[in-house]
């Protein structure tokens, strides 16, 4: 019987890391034996062969445009040699942007894509990373994503402290939150579906100037490289947007607090519209509320101006990747 094949993309992150004699946890110059150890006992020998590589080791919160595109980059290499099933080991503090940018860029390919972290080194006997290996390898002998019979798509292992393990899909997993190493995800009933966003991107590309119609072509074929420059600004009290220099800004994801609000008096977010709009930067707002939401007041008066593009449905995290993409140059724009 012919081997099924795994590769395994090792980018580093804790689950890559071990805590030395004085506490601090750092990253080996080669694999760490823990998680060579995990690795090894990971899938059935006589089933299926499994095979890492690596574009990078670092340390997931030092990532930036330059490590995404080699990623991406040597996933395109490594499924050009069409394995069944790839893992990613990255680390965990910026696990959600990476795993929306993949669910988004790798959206139609016909093979799934699983994400790997740990909250402590795999050395620790109390490091999640043994368990959250073991989801994925099970996902993927077994076919089947949590209750579902997904074969596509990138999904996110992960067990939170409470003991309980969650399979996430990639484009809804949200970031941990202060002071805690658990994940959560948007609510599928409101969360925006891929193809839509795919779809819109294609437009917007074929708009600015596209050389050809791609299709239905996933996005890591059509986009060479992330190029684009967002700036990503949260909301908190007494805001200054005259400290935001707009120059050489693409677009602006602006956030907004829990209910979906913003301020919109005084120097408020209607301030920065108008200044974002004399500079030709747009400005988005996610997560947004959806049409058939009631708004509140100050809401109101920021989509009034017209100058606020709403992305309901989409994550911070999904909506930075999003406009990532779509201010980056394709391959079918002049």
């Amino acid at each position: 019987m012919k081997k099924k094949r795994l590769r395994v993309i090792l980018t580093g992150g804790t689950i890559a890391s071990y805590a030395g004699e004085d506490g601090v946890i750092r990253l080996p110059r080669a694999l760490p034996r823990a998680l060579a150890a995990l690795l090894e006992d990971l899938l059935p020998s006589d089933e299926w062969e499994v095979q890492s590589s690596s574009p990078y080791l670092i340390h997931s919160e030092d990532v930036n445009l330059h490590y995404w595109n080699l990623l991406l980059a040597h996933l395109r290499e490594v499924l050009a040699e069409e394995p069944d099933a790839v893992f990613i080991v990255t680390g965990t503090d910026t696990l959600a942007y990476t795993s929306n940018l993949l669910a988004l860029v790798c959206h139609g390919l016909p093979i799934s894509i699983h994400l790997i972290s740990s909250d402590l080194p795999p050395g620790d006997p109390a490091s999640n990373a043994a368990a959250n290996l073991s989801s994925a390898a099970r996902a993927i002998i077994s076919g089947n994503i949590s209750l579902a019979a997904h074969t596509q798509g990138v999904y996110v292992h992960y067990r939170n402290k409470n003991g309980v393990m969650r399979v996430h899909r990639g484009e809804r997993l949200l970031q941990a939150g202060d002071f805690s190493t658990n994940f959560l995800s948007v609510p599928e009933q409101i969360s925006s579906k891929l193809p839509d966003l795919v779809a819109s991107i294609y437009d917007a590309w074929r708009a600015r100037g596209a050389a050809g119609t791609p299709g239905s072509t996933p996005l890591l074929y059509a986009l060479p490289e992330l190029t684009a420059h967002i700036l990503c600004i949260r909301p908190y009290p007494a805001m200054d947007y005259g400290l935001y220099d707009l120059s050489r800004v693409d677009a602006i994801l602006h956030g907004t607090y829990h209910a979906l609000t913003a301020s919109a008096e005084g120097s408020g977010l209607p301030e920065l519209l108008t200044k974002a709009d004399k500079a030709g930067v747009p400005v988005y707002l996610a997560p947004a509320p959806s049409g058939d939401m009631n708004l509140y007041a100050t809401t109101e008066k920021i989509f009034r101006t017209k100058k606020a593009i709403p992305l309901p449905g989409l994550s911070f995290e999904l909506g930075y990747a999003y406009l990532l993409v779509l201010y980056s140059k394709s391959e079918f724009c002049a």
